[in-house]
């Protein structure tokens, strides 16, 4: 059976080696600015291919994206409402094992838009 990988094993840095997964918030200027407007999650190899879920929290810290940056996430996929879940302690869970099968595995980085953030937590009476 495979274990959850939890936020306690993301690593937020600015170098490029994928040896672990990094979680990013992109705040659109045209947006609120107060909360992310999209998560971008780039999923190390090893993650993708060992692990049923991503479990990470909204309120981060997360890595912000700059609108120079979007360029370095153009191959990005979405992430779909029914990929996500909401844990018991208030987390995010983001359902690799979905990912892995609708891309073929061969994609590592997803985009998570902030509307289905708050869809997931309205559902569970939470709120971004």
């Amino acid at each position: 059976m495979l274990r959850s990988k939890t936020s306690d094993h993301v690593r937020h840095s600015d170098h490029d080696d994928m040896r672990e997964t990094k979680i990013y918030a992109y705040y659109d200027p045209a947006d609120d600015l107060i909360a992310p407007s999209q998560f971008i999650i780039h999923v190390d190899h090893e993650t993708l291919h060992t692990q049923e879920e991503l479990i990470f929290s909204i309120d981060g810290p997360f890595e912000v994206v700059e609108d120079g940056q979007l360029e370095n996430f153009i191959d990005s996929k979405p992430v779909k409402f029914i990929d996500l879940d909401y844990t018991s302690d208030g987390r995010i869970s983001l359902k690799l094992s979905h990912l892995a099968s609708r891309y073929y595995n061969s994609a590592n980085k997803f985009i998570i838009q902030k509307r289905d953030i708050e869809e997931l937590l309205w559902f569970y009476g939470d709120e971004f």
